[in-house]
């Protein structure tokens, strides 16, 4: 029973890091892009 939840957590902990690292790429890419038509 406890490593259904523990399993649980530890993807929703990786999903959130994937969040991040996909909101982080995206941010740089518009800075990016923002600053190429500079």
């Amino acid at each position: 029973m406890s490593v259904p939840a523990r399993r649980d957590t530890w993807a929703r902990r990786n999903l959130e890091k994937l969040w991040q690292a996909i909101s982080l790429l995206l941010f740089l890419a518009l800075l990016v892009g923002e600053l190429g038509r500079l």
